[in-house]
């Protein structure tokens, strides 16, 4: 019974304080929509590829041809005994990928210079590579642009067989199988417009409630002050 009435309690001070609250609500949800007005849409693209059962002829470990530059890019404990599909993610996730691939775009004229500039400086953190249970390695590269995402993706999986004649890791070639190139996005990967107002009304509902009942406290407060 106690705590019927307390919820009863608790539904007054809401209904009393609902204008404070639907404003806390509404402040929040334009303030949120203008930041991502703001903020530049974001275009994500993924290539996915398929590395070899083996990359070592004759074996299926890291073995000591493997050079330098891509030991130390591979977790402790696997010189002895990884896979392809982890020398393909350590050459992928390299220094020297980066490298490689600025390389190829520093003559590239079909995008602002800005823009190029801007998002090769950040390749690493735009970067995200992933492999599935089943071996599938995917390569997702974000950018402001959807066909610089969808290219510098590819050209991450292109360039493999250039780094491996470079460094001679394998004579197979191509050293992996391409599933699906990467292809321009129609839609952008974010701001993600619904997921962030929906999110934010939730914390601005939550704040005006609790700021309902704070004032409600205080005007209590008051009233026992004064009534003494």
């Amino acid at each position: 019974m106690d705590e019927e009435i307390h919820i009863i309690e608790y539904l007054k001070i809401i209904k009393k304080k609902w204008k404070i609250i639907t404003l806390i609500f509404i402040i929040a949800e334009v303030v949120t929509l203008l930041r991502i007005l703001i903020l530049p849409s974001m275009y994500e693209s993924t290539a996915t590829i398929l590395p070899p059962e083996s990359i070592m002829e004759g074996g299926s470990g890291i073995s000591s041809r493997i050079p330098s530059v891509l030991r130390e890019q591979l977790p402790t404990g696997l010189l002895g005994g990884g896979t392809a599909s982890q020398v393909i993610i350590a050459i992928l996730k390299s220094r020297k990928m980066r490298e490689k691939i600025r390389e190829e775009f520093n003559d590239n004229n079909c995008y602002e210079k800005k823009l190029v500039l801007a998002t090769l400086k950040n390749l690493k953190s735009l970067t995200t590579i992933s492999m599935t249970k089943e071996g599938i390695i995917s390569v997702s590269v974000r950018a402001k642009d959807p066909h610089l995402a969808a290219e510098l993706s590819n050209l991450y999986v292109y360039s493999l067989d250039k780094i491996n004649d470079e460094l001679k890791v394998t004579s197979l070639k191509p050293i992996v199988t391409v599933l699906d190139p990467a292809i321009p996005p129609d839609i952008p990967c974010s701001p993600k417009v619904k997921f962030s107002l929906v999110i934010s009304g939730i914390l601005a509902l939550f704040v005006g409630v609790l700021g309902a009942f704070f004032m409600h406290y205080i005007e209590t407060i008051r009233l026992s002050a004064g009534g003494r």
